[in-house]
């Protein structure tokens, strides 16, 4: 990848060191990883938000 955004559902703290998530819509928390010119160029964490089973 060039240039985008990958979103990884993590565990825990999430990071770049952080465990990945077996259930996007569950996890605790996203690592995003942004690339440019093939390179990350920044890592963010945001909380999932909570929601229920079907809502």
């Amino acid at each position: 990848m060039q240039n985008g955004r990958i979103a990884v559902p993590s565990e825990g703290a999430g990071g770049l060191e952080g465990l990945r998530s077996g259930h996007f819509g569950h996890c605790p928390v996203f690592t995003l990883v942004d690339v440019e010119d093939g390179a990350i160029s920044n890592v963010t964490v945001v909380p999932n938000q909570e929601h229920v089973q079907g809502g």
